[in-house]
């Protein structure tokens, strides 16, 4: 059983972990001007919205603003960026492994899958933010599959205060617990969806409703 769960979970893990390390490292370029800005604002003693326009919702400036604390310009800025992205792709990997296994399908065949629209997506995928929404999602889904709902709609609510898409996921789980009429379990995901969508976002709302209201436009 060990074997078996060594050659179809760690090793395709292990294996593809090495090839993202080589890609994000020697195949996709690094650099972003305009996050290395924008992070350097803050770092000024500038705030989001009211002292400028962060083009983004809130939750983005988790992963923005620790890079520039190894990084002063944008060279800097932009590997020490780009290692934070290698780290999140990491995670999606094995939130991805994970929940092919829960679902009885092929660990390979899904990293597989993921690694061919990582490669896709060329150096954006460290040049832009896109993978922490997209780890916030596989966390979603991880959750929801193995049916932790509730938990599964606050980590969707990340990720929508993060970038606004996986908004579009929200109905794919509500006509799943309706489905199965779980309507107390679809109460409390929507709330914990709300509540945690509300405590990010209103803050920035009430500090500069107008930038706010521009950056969402």
């Amino acid at each position: 059983m060990r074997n078996k769960q060594w050659t179809t979970f760690y090793l395709p893990l292990v294996l593809f972990g090495a090839a993202h390390v080589i890609i994000f490292r020697f195949v996709f370029g690094a650099g972003n001007d305009v996050l290395f800005q924008q992070a350097s604002a803050v770092f000024n003693g500038q705030l989001p919205y009211r002292d400028f326009l962060l083009e983004y919702p809130p939750l983005t400036l988790a992963v923005l603003l620790p890079p520039r604390l190894f990084g002063a310009d944008t060279w800097l800025y932009g590997r020490a960026f780009s290692y934070e992205m290698l780290a999140l792709d990491l995670g999606i990997l094995v939130l991805l492994a994970a929940t092919a296994r829960r679902m009885r399908l092929s660990p390979w065949q899904a990293l597989g899958a993921y690694t061919v629209a990582l490669l896709a997506l060329g150096s954006l995928a460290a040049q832009r933010y896109d993978l922490w929404p997209a780890l916030l999602v596989a966390a979603s889904f991880f959750c929801f599959v193995r049916g932790n709902h509730t938990l599964s709609w606050f980590f969707l609510a990340l990720g929508v205060t993060t970038k606004l898409y996986p908004a579009m996921l929200a109905p794919l789980l509500a006509l799943y617990q309706l489905k199965r009429r779980d309507f107390r379990g679809l109460a409390r995901g929507v709330t914990a969806f709300t509540a945690a969508t509300a405590v990010i976002v209103l803050p920035w709302v009430i500090l500069s409703p107008e930038g706010f209201w521009v950056s969402v436009q």
